[in-house]
């Protein structure tokens, strides 16, 4: 279910990461729209990115915050 969802609300998403990996539902559980991505402090996505095996970089981050910025998903509500 988490898939489809995600493939509505922000596919871009999946083109950057696995949904069910361990870094992505860090990172959801915290940051749950694409506007709410796209408005996240880079070195604390950094942070949450991070798995010490150096799997991730800062250009990473950046095609992340950037991807919602075609996202044709839901727009967060403040809710």
């Amino acid at each position: 279910m988490i898939a489809s969802d995600l493939g509505t609300v922000f596919p871009e998403y999946t083109r950057i990461f696995e949904i069910d990996s361990k870094v992505s539902l860090r990172i959801f559980k915290k940051y749950s729209t694409p506007e709410n991505i796209r408005n996240m402090n880079n070195i604390e996505l950094f942070g949450l990115m991070d798995t010490g095996k150096d799997h991730y970089s800062i250009q990473d981050v950046r095609n992340l915050r950037e991807a919602p910025e075609g996202a044709i998903g839901i727009q967060d509500q403040g809710g």
